[in-house]
């Protein structure tokens, strides 16, 4: 329990972190920084409602509750889909993306709104709701559902991920032989092949829970340290520190802009 405390703990500070610089920065009002704070909000809510331990609540808040973690663990895999998604065609398929930015953005979280909520209530309506703090109960349908749901979209995030990787790959070969200028391709390789790996590990710890591979006692702990681990990949990245050195130096920051002449913010590696 005290883990569990001090790991919602960070969640807020995380989420607070980025509204903050949400508030502050113009620069970080584009889609993938939309899906970043998303994500965080996901990860705070879900593991702030698992603190509920609603056994003496009227019984349409224990459902409320059911619905809510179902739907929100759901929407966390599909917004972290999403996100590979929109990172994709950001960077491999740049006019078109941004000639259709905001309709992509709106239409994905569209789409995955729905499909998590149909899910969600198809498993409610199958398997009832289960008892600690209460989650969608097992059924039949749940059986078949989980593993296909899982299946799709950790295949599209592979699709994505390994379209960008070798994008980048190429791009650092051009860049060493100088074919082509240096953006930090390198950087940008390492730092979506680690967020490949904690959207395949998500994926992974998710059949292990369907399949029941991990032992009841152990799940919330094990749960809660994937969750934080992305939050802290996702959330904590160049622009991010970038727009926090803006505001806690501003002096600095603007010293430099006047010797310069630009702005070096990476929002289009974001």
């Amino acid at each position: 329990m005290i883990i569990t405390i001090i790991l919602n703990i960070l969640f807020v500070l995380i989420s607070l972190y980025l509204l903050f610089l949400f508030i502050k920065s113009k620069e970080l009002h584009n889609c993938p920084c939309y899906n970043m704070m998303i994500i965080s909000l996901i990860i705070l809510i879900d593991n702030a409602f698992r603190l509920l331990h609603s056994s003496n609540f009227p019984e349409i808040l224990q459902y409320i509750q059911a619905f809510t973690l179902t739907f929100l663990d759901k929407l966390l895999l599909t917004t972290m889909t999403s996100q590979a998604f929109i990172l994709y065609l950001g960077i491999v398929k740049t006019q078109f993306y941004f000639k259709y930015e905001k309709v992509i953005f709106f239409l994905t979280l569209i789409v995955e709104i729905l499909i998590c909520s149909i899910l969600t209530t198809l498993y409610i309506i199958y398997g009832g709701k289960t008892n600690k703090y209460f989650y969608c109960g097992k059924s039949e349908f749940k059986k078949y559902a989980d593993p296909i749901f899982d299946s799709i979209f950790l295949f599209l995030n592979l699709i994505f991920f390994v379209n960008l990787l070798t994008y980048f790959s190429k791009k650092k070969k051009e860049a060493s032989k100088g074919e082509t200028e240096d953006l930090d391709y390198g950087k940008n390789f390492t730092k979506f092949l680690l967020m490949s790996i904690v959207n395949t590990i998500t994926f992974v710890e998710s059949y292990l829970i369907i399949f029941e591979k991990i032992r009841i006692e152990y799940i919330d702990i094990i749960y809660l340290s994937t969750c934080l681990i992305i939050d802290l990949v996702y959330n904590i990245n160049d622009i991010t520190i970038k727009e926090t050195v803006k505001i806690v130096c501003k002096k600095t920051y603007e010293e430099k802009y006047r010797e310069t002449g630009k702005d070096d913010s990476l929002l289009s590696d974001d």
